[in-house]
């Protein structure tokens, strides 16, 4: 018999349930714990693609106008970025348009069990994206660009890989116990 540490710290007796839980309860904190990451992962994407740069006005809000014409050919931005000397602000632009999505590719499997194929997770990537770039378009100090949506999509394929080789590194791990 094998015994599991609750959370109190006393020794129970480990259950085995359905989906590999136990009595005590630890499948239901870990999937707690993978819906808050969810969470402040859009968090994260929301308070920084959607609130306007510090200082600005709220004056300045215009909701009936778009904020400028978006970019709508792929690999523009990208494109003009890499054919010159990248600058600090481009550095940050691009990376963080990748960085930024990472964490929800990572938290979206593990919160969302139909998510853990790379289809889905990549096509909530792409619509997360897709949303937050739509809005930039009547956002006051934001444009909308196609290349962010690459970009951002790039991003969440990037946090859901570092999902899958986490994971398969866990089930390893566990096994080799």
């Amino acid at each position: 018999m094998k015994l599991f540490v609750n959370w109190s710290g006393a020794c129970v007796p480990s259950a085995r349930m359905k989906h590999g839980t136990t009595s005590s309860g630890s499948g239901t904190l870990s999937r707690v714990v993978a819906g808050l990451l969810l969470i402040a992962s859009l968090l994260l994407i929301a308070a920084y693609a959607l609130l306007p740069p510090v200082p600005f006005a709220p004056s300045q809000w215009r909701w009936n106008e778009i904020q400028g014409f978006p970019t709508l050919i792929p690999f523009r931005t990208i494109g003009t970025y890499l054919a010159g000397a990248l600058v600090d602000v481009e550095k940050r632009q691009l990376l963080g348009n990748v960085v930024l999505f990472m964490p929800f590719g990572f938290a979206l499997p593990l919160a969302v069990r139909a998510s853990r194929s790379l289809i889905r997770a990549l096509t909530a990537g792409v619509c997360l994206a897709f949303a937050v770039e739509t809005l930039q378009i009547i956002l006051p100090a934001h444009g909308a660009d196609i290349d962010d949506v690459i970009l951002n999509s790039f991003g969440a394929l990037l946090g859901f890989l570092c999902y899958q080789l986490t994971s398969i590194t866990w089930r390893l791990v566990r096994r080799t116990r």
